[in-house]
């Protein structure tokens, strides 16, 4: 299995120089899914600097950096996914998907990039640009940048929760207007687990026997 995948990176090599050199990849006496990776009429764009790539199991169309190509190609499925070993992304589809022109979140030039970047995803980029729709992006996020929504998701949770708070504090400032009384800053009870708070012990507890059942444990 080592020797296989040393030879067809080995191959992927070969036939990415043969393209950078403005011939066309031909690949002999390999199977019919290494051929599926390098194989056919493909040229480098000279013009964009990039080529386009295409996701094995969705079809889905990436423009890749031509200095990232060999790379990219190279880049196999980890040993707990169901085709573990197979090379990621073609030079030609398997799959005959609707192409889209949706950005991937982790698009170097989505309109979201400065803020990715501000939560600490800075160096995590993906070229997908041609996803079908936004619920295909969706789908795309969890399966495929699974680790990164995850951040996503908590930066949102987080923002929501200061929002909250500072609701808190201007509707609590509000009725002691209204009262006449001097404000005083309510009492909030922040989870040491996670972002959430609460405006009471019992809720605290509460919602840690339930979120953090194993965190109460070890402590």
């Amino acid at each position: 299995m080592v020797t296989q995948r040393v030879a067809e990176d080995a191959a992927i090599e070969a036939a990415v120089e043969q393209l950078e050199a403005g011939g066309t990849s031909q690949v002999i006496n390999f199977t019919d899914d290494m051929k599926s990776v390098i194989d056919g009429v493909v040229t480098l764009e000279s013009t964009t600097g990039k080529t386009r790539v295409y996701d094995r199991e969705t079809g889905v169309a990436s423009d890749i950096l031509n200095s990232r190509l060999k790379d990219t190609l190279k880049r196999r499925y980890p040993r707990d996914h169901p085709m573990a070993g197979r090379t990621v992304f073609l030079l030609k589809p398997l799959v005959d998907a609707p192409q889209g022109n949706v950005l991937c979140l982790l698009h170097p030039e989505h309109p979201q990039r400065a803020y990715l970047d501000s939560i600490g995803l800075r160096n995590k980029f993906c070229y997908s640009a041609h996803i079908a729709s936004e619920y295909d992006l969706d789908g795309h996020m969890r399966h495929r940048h699974s680790k990164e929504w995850a951040i996503m998701e908590r930066a949102k949770q987080e923002s929501k929760d200061e929002e909250g708070r500072q609701l808190l504090r201007q509707q609590t400032e509000l009725l002691s207007r209204m009262s006449g009384q001097p404000s005083a800053t309510p009492a909030i009870y922040q989870c040491s687990e996670c972002p959430r708070f609460f405006d009471s012990p019992q809720g605290l507890k509460l919602h840690q026997t339930k979120e953090h059942k194993d965190a109460s444990k070890d402590s």
